[in-house]
């Protein structure tokens, strides 16, 4: 398994903080919609590569 380099593991930790900013809430068990709105929410702003 290889392991991500410092700054990529701390972009997957913002990301992944963000995600109930972006949705206003906590996310609970997040839905197929709302990680899939938050991918392209992340792409239209350069955030991610995807």
């Amino acid at each position: 398994m290889r392991r991500p380099s410092p700054k990529t593991q701390d972009t997957y930790l913002r990301i992944v903080r963000e995600f109930p900013r972006f949705l206003g809430r906590s996310p609970g068990p997040p839905t197929v919609g709302n990680l899939r709105l938050y991918q392209l929410h992340l792409v239209d702003h350069r955030k991610s590569p995807v």
